[in-house]
């Protein structure tokens, strides 16, 4: 089992001896200098305080807040009373079954979360990245991450996730995973917002009924577009996608750092409804480095057809 920690930064790291040369100092202005003797027993406390915070918190991290548990069946969230204890266990993948998981990251690199898809699911495990040490063990992990927005990280696993995965369990849990199942790290498995799935596997990007061959030139742009009141008209992404007589456009609103920046800019009209595919805001960029992966043939400036028969290609 692989520990999971509590999300709740910890306090700065200083040797037990500054506080302790703090109590000192201050217990002995307080004897030879009465006037002054308050600062010094206000120094004493307050270095006092601090250690008795680090030690309840080292005891607190002693304990694990819950593991992650890899077995020959699945990988797990557990948070039981004792190790053993199977109560609490979440389902994160099932070897015998097709998923896939994905590393995200903020372009700081100071955030990030594991993503496991399967169809149907989508689940998500933060990455612990407090300290320098968790950022160098992480290195090679967030190197082959996707980047996403903070607001969109936040809008996934909330704004502070319970429990982290520290960095070193993290790359325990990527290597086993290449492992057993090396295929699952390129894919991705989802569903729009009527439910319909969106697969990555092989080499094929499946949208609803549209089959799209990433080996093949695949004509894609980003791009986006207003709609709604006149007055208060909601910014939506759009990725429009065509190949041969397939074609789909993945929408979703826009952050709010976008929507500021396109006001009084011009914007696109809007996607035919029958080619329209909402899907999360979080992944909207891991889908657009899927197609950066393919060949790609692409035309500027060319708005979605609004003709579902013919080619985008010819």
């Amino acid at each position: 089992m692989l520990p999971l920690a509590s999300s709740e930064r910890s306090l700065p790291e200083l040797r037990a001896a500054v506080p302790v040369a703090l109590i000192a100092a201050g217990l002995a202005l307080a004897i030879v200098d009465a006037r002054r003797a308050w600062i010094g027993v206000a120094v004493a406390l307050g270095a006092f305080a601090f250690l008795c915070a680090r030690a309840v918190q080292r005891r607190r991290a002693g304990a694990a807040e819950g593991w992650l548990a890899i077995d020959d069946e699945l990988i797990a969230r557990v948070r039981p009373v004792s190790r053993t204890d199977p109560r609490g266990r979440t389902s994160l993948a099932r070897w015998g079954e097709p998923f896939g998981l994905s590393i995200l990251a903020n372009t700081a690199r100071s955030r990030a979360l594991l993503a496991f898809t399967s169809p149907g699911t989508a689940r998500f495990l933060g990455l612990s990245l407090l300290g320098p040490r968790d950022a160098d063990l992480a290195r090679d992990l967030l190197e082959r991450a996707v980047t996403v927005p903070d607001a969109d990280l936040e809008l996934a696993a909330g704004p502070a996730p319970e429990v982290l995965l520290g960095a070193a369990a993290a790359r325990a849990l990527l290597a086993e995973v290449a492992h057993r199942s090396p295929q699952s790290l390129r894919r991705l498995y989802l569903s729009d917002a009527r439910g319909k799935p969106i697969a990555v596997e092989h080499d094929t990007l499946v949208i609803g009924d549209e089959t799209f061959d990433l080996a093949a030139p695949v004509e894609w742009r980003v791009w986006s577009f207003h709609e709604g009141d006149p007055v208060v008209a909601t910014l939506y992404q759009a990725t429009s996608i065509r190949q041969g007589t397939s074609e789909a456009v993945l929408v979703c609103r826009a952050p709010e750092d976008l929507v500021s920046w396109s006001v009084g800019r011009p914007t696109d009209a809007p996607p035919a409804r029958e080619v329209r595919v909402a899907i999360d805001r979080i992944f909207m960029t891991p889908l657009r480095a899927v197609l950066e992966g393919a060949p790609r043939l692409s035309r500027p400036g060319s708005p979605p057809s609004r003709d579902r028969g013919r080619s985008a290609l010819t």
